[in-house]
């Protein structure tokens, strides 16, 4: 195993990888740990005994929790009333009140508790402004004729989930909307990050706090599988300072205010304060080294379009793209395998990295998994399949398609964002491999190596064994490498692993090469306005 500084120089955001001021040298926190959560069920209870231990010891009246996210469903789905803004949709699955354990109480309540308790509870919820923003949401009917509904409903889960937090006197100034985004993008991270008796702690990863997340690693009783990964020691200081940035810059900011029924909630209550900077005394014995990335967009617009403009963040006004960076990096330094598990497989530059890398080192294995989709939508979209044609396998001679393998998990939704490389290097966050989040939504992620070499092998066995049907017992005690690969591919490193066939459907590389991706006029512009736009371009939608 190469020593930790050779793995640094190969892997991890350095000097001559940075281009300030979009991609800045992050900082990398040494002695720190790193624990990846997989699936809802393992995240949310250990999140539910961190919390247990607020505002218990000598030093409660320091304790806090801090959140940021997509949704936060704490009430459960709930059916848009008349008069609210935005589209009214069809009523969700009520879920009740959402639970990080079944024999939990409520979050709700159990967050309302601690701020009793002298507990700093502070939450800062994504709402789509530009879609909520507008009496009767007609703007937003007109931006985003597809995704009103959906997004609606998401925005309004968060809304009444904020309203119903304000209505406790100790967090009335304590949770705030976040519209910080571009027009077309969302605040895409989802973080939680406190301090308890035991010290402090931090989370990052794609699990918002919403009913259908929970599931089990079998997924008997749900298919939603993702990903969170806990951070002790020095790496937390990193999180706090992430979600601080994103706080102080909504509070000094005019509100918004946004309706969902009877409801008026403005973006920032009037008493909201800013979260101080501080220096996080985080000891910890661990011998993980780590990065932090954000994803912060760029606001340009065309000068005749009627929609609403974002403004620039301050303490980011060029933007930042550290996600893209510590990708292309990490990459570009990979010679065994790259694997990424993802919601979807749409950025051409994520792509076309992957193919220079394949062209230059001839025993580079990429191997790409994603899940089961709605009967209305492909397994792999025409972007992905776009996407791969034209960029992945551009110029391949069929030795270098013979070492990519795409994967479809059929009893899963797969919903993580994850990367792992030669067993030396991994990724977690909220970032999906397209456009809109390495370029245009607030997005958040960890990059870490392990001195001891033990981190990515051990979290390797846990998630492919998922996928590849192997038994708890070995994942727990793990396989070699070159087993697992010849589970994915028998062309491909060794066999002893047990596993013939693999509960997973593999997509034929040489179909996606010869299948027609052309789109339309009107679906390329909608694709790169709305769906997965980029805000390093000018955006604008005009009228007719």
């Amino acid at each position: 195993m190469p020593d930790i500084q050779t793995l640094k120089s190969t892997y991890f955001v350095q000097s001559d990888d940075a281009d300030p001021p979009t991609k800045p040298e992050p900082t990398t926190y040494e002695n720190s740990d790193l624990v990846p959560l997989i699936d809802g069920d393992e995240y949310f209870s250990d999140l539910a005994g961190e919390l247990a231990a607020l505002g218990d010891g000598p030093d409660s009246d320091q304790h806090f929790v801090y959140s940021t996210g997509w949704q936060f469903d704490l009430k459960g789905l709930v059916e848009l009333a008349p008069g609210s803004a935005g589209m009214s949709g069809k009523p969700g699955m009520r879920t009740g009140p959402f639970k990080l354990t079944a024999s939990a109480d409520p979050l709700l309540d159990l967050l309302k508790t601690k701020a009793r308790a002298g507990v700093d509870v502070r939450l800062l919820g994504n709402v789509f402004w530009a879609l909520m923003g507008t009496p009767g949401g007609w703007l937003g009917r007109q931006l985003f004729p597809n995704q009103a509904g959906a997004w609606t409903r998401v925005s309004a889960s968060t809304l009444h989930s904020i309203a119903d937090l304000r209505e406790e006197s100790k967090l009335s100034n304590d949770c705030c909307l976040n519209t910080l985004s571009h027009t077309v993008g969302s605040a895409h991270a989802k973080l939680v990050v406190l301090r308890n008796k035991n010290g402090f702690v931090a989370y990052t990863g794609g699990i918002d706090f919403e009913g259908s997340r929970h599931a089990a690693r079998d997924h008997s009783e749900s298919a939603w599988h993702d990903i969170q990964v806990k951070i002790t020691g020095p790496a937390v200081q990193s999180i706090y300072d992430v979600f601080r940035a994103l706080w102080n810059e909504q509070v000094d900011r005019d509100s918004m205010t946004f309706s969902v029924g009877d409801n008026r909630v403005p973006s920032v209550p009037s008493g909201a304060e800013d979260v101080p900077g501080k220096s996080l005394a985080a000891s910890n014995a661990g011998t993980h080294h780590v990065q932090s990335h954000i994803t912060i967009p760029q606001f340009n617009y065309e000068t005749a379009s009627f929609a609403p403009e974002g403004e620039s963040l301050s303490f980011a006004p060029a933007g930042r793209f550290e996600v893209a960076n510590a990708w292309q990096t990490a990459i570009e330094g990979a010679e065994e395998y790259v694997y990424i598990e993802n919601y979807e497989f749409g950025s051409p530059t994520v792509m076309s990295w992957l193919n220079g890398r394949l062209k230059a080192e001839s025993d580079l294995k990429v191997i790409l998994l994603s899940g089961t989709r709605p009967p209305s939508e492909p397994a792999l979209s025409v972007w992905s399949k776009r996407a791969i044609k034209q960029e992945l396998l551009d110029g391949l001679n069929q030795a270098q398609k013979d070492r990519i393998a795409i994967f479809g998990r059929e009893d899963a939704y797969v919903h993580s964002k994850t990367l792992l490389i030669d067993d030396s290097w991994v990724c977690i966050g909220s970032p999906n491999c397209s456009p809109r989040s390495l370029y245009t939504d607030i997005e958040h992620c960890v990059t870490a190596l392990d001195e001891a070499g033990t981190l990515v092998p051990a979290y390797r066995a846990e998630l492919w064994g998922e996928h590849l049907g192997v038994s708890e017992s070995q994942r727990q005690a793990g396989f070699p490498l070159e087993q697992a690969l010849h589970a994915f591919d028998n062309n491909w490193g060794s066999s002893g692993l047990g596993v013939s066939s693999p509960p997973l459907k593999r997509f034929s590389v040489s179909s996606i090469d010869s299948a027609s991706t052309g789109v339309t006029d009107f679906q390329e512009y909608k694709h790169r306005t709305l769906d997965k736009p980029d805000s390093r371009e000018n955006w604008g939608v005009f009228p007719g």
